[in-house]
Order: C-alpha cells, then structure tokens, then sequence
C-alpha cells in the first residue's frame, strides 16, 4: 500500500475534538522523557464521511544525538468495534446497577466448578457473613435449608393466627383449616422458592433482572391461589360439587 506524507497539523485537524488536548499532551510528556514508545488510544472523524472512529496508535520515537525527536514509525489500528462493545457491556452493567438498587436484586454468578459468586445484597438477603464472595453448593443447599426451617416457623405462626380468627369467622373447623394450611405452606413455598430461584434462573439462562420483586410478588400471588383452591377442594368437597346439585 502506497504512503503519501501527511502533516502533523493536517493529521491533527481530524482528532475528535474531545481527544486532540489531552492526546497532544500526552505526545509532548512521551518526547519529554525521550520514550521510546508510544501508545494511545483515541477517536478521529473521517475526512470522507464524518463518521467518529476509535484508533490505537503503536509509535516507536527515535532521536538524534542531541535528544532531538528524529523521526517516528509506527501504526494505526481500527479497533471502533472493541470499543463499541466495551461500552455497551459499560452501559449494560449501568442498567443492571439501577436495576439492583430499584429492586433490591441480590445477584450471582455460578460456575460449572458449582461455586456461585455472591454480590454483598445476596449476602445480606441470605444472612451469610459479612464479606462472603463465594458460596459452594453445600452453602447454597444450607442456606435453602435455613429459609426453609424460618418458613416453617413462620409459616406456623402465621397458620395457627389464621386458623382462630377463621374458626371465630365460620362455624366450620375444616373451613378454617382451609386458611391455615394455605398460610402454612405459601410462607414455605415462598421462603424456599425465594431462595432457590436465583439457582434455576442460571440454569434456564434467563436474565437476572426479571427476579425483581414485582415478578416475585406476581409469582407468590399466583402460587398462593392455586395453593388455596387444591386445599379448598381437598378438604372441602362438596364445594366442589355443590354445583353439580341439581
């Protein structure tokens, strides 16, 4: 490929705007120190199009014997679509950043080693201790554990508080029974599935961010009546039947 000579201040005039000051400096400090080499990375606008372009620039400085600059080689690299990317994971990052803090999401990141990498909100939502950057699968199984015995305690509460507000409401212990094992095992349910969503949405490869809690919410809504209508028609049924009755 043929080389035509290009001024210096001719070259100048196509570095972005927002690069030229900076870059020009950095040019003089290099020549100041007599380096060597010379290494940069900055944007130009085309002399055809216009179109912004990122390049790397590799320069080998030479000089003379009174420590003047000679003479320099070296190489321009298009490297527009590196940098590109870079900036789409930058902003892709940004919006799962928002996302944590508008959701509360408590991220992670499992390897085929099954050694999950735990951000500081999994930490803090998992109780683990402060500090905590990995959890083995015997972690991750302890923890499921744990939320599923604080469920069960909970949950039991939570039944027996319903079933006596029921069984004053309705004359019928097994229509009370109706809302407190619904309370009992929706709290379980919701405290293991809370639990091990984050684990089978890496399994599935879908995004983190859908495990917000308005999804969760959605998800335990849902849950929770089916978990209702089977204990309903499990305990009650002639409910299921009355209207059958001619």
């Amino acid at each position: 490929m043929a080389r035509a000579p290009v001024e210096g201040k001719s070259w100048a005039e196509h570095v972005h705007p927002d690069d030229i000051g900076w870059l020009i400096e950095a040019i003089e400090a290099a020549m100041a120190r007599k380096d060597e080499r010379f290494t940069a990375e900055f944007r130009i606008i085309r002399a055809d199009n216009g179109e912004v372009r990122w390049l790397a620039c590799n320069t080998r400085m030479e000089y003379d014997e009174n420590g003047t600059l000679a003479r320099t080689i070296g190489a321009h690299l298009d490297i527009t679509e590196r940098r590109q990317a870079e900036e789409a994971l930058r902003q892709s990052e940004e919006r799962l950043r928002l996302v944590h803090e508008a959701t509360g999401l408590g991220d992670f990141e499992a390897g085929s080693d099954g050694i999950a990498r735990v951000s500081e909100r999994f930490v803090a939502q998992a109780g683990l201790p402060p500090g905590t950057r990995e959890l083995p699968l015997s972690d991750w199984l302890r923890v499921v554990r744990r939320e599923l015995v604080m469920g069960l305690m909970l949950g039991s509460i939570l039944a027996l508080i319903g079933f006596v507000v029921a069984l004053v409401m309705t004359p019928s212990i097994q229509g009370a029974a109706v809302l407190g094992i619904t309370l009992l095992i929706v709290v379980i349910c919701g405290a293991v599935t809370g639990s091990m969503l984050p684990l089978l949405f890496h399994r599935l490869g879908l995004d983190p961010a859908m495990m917000s809690n308005p999804f969760v919410a959605c998800l335990s809504d849902l849950m929770s009546v089916l978990i209702y209508m089977q204990i309903a028609l499990w305990l009650l049924p002639e409910a299921s039947l009355s209207g059958a009755t001619p």
